[in-house]
């Protein structure tokens, strides 16, 4: 009974758990970061261009930087990892 009554008195894990409590443990830049929080909203490559007035070729080379520091084989990998590991802010 000790148990039950101990575990029910715990707070129940969020989302936030996965969240780096290191700002060292996130590998993205700001700039990089940036990228695949925007591409989680489903804009383009050249919609994230403009939004952050750099080139299209700028994003991709920040796009491609997240997915290899993140170890992802595509962009949409590289965003999923991001979300879950609280990398990116909300989509």
């Amino acid at each position: 009974m000790d148990r039950i009554q101990a575990s029910q008195s715990q707070p129940p894990a969020a989302a936030a758990d996965n969240a780096p409590t290191n700002p060292a443990a996130n590998p993205l830049t700001p700039r990089a970061g940036e990228c695949p929080t925007l591409a989680a909203r489903g804009k383009t490559s050249d919609e994230i261009a403009a939004i952050l007035h750099r080139s299209t070729e700028t994003v991709e080379f920040h796009l491609s930087n997240a997915m290899l520091k993140l170890q992802a084989r595509n962009r949409a990998h590289a965003v999923a990892i991001a979300c879950t590991r609280g990398l990116i802010a909300e989509v």
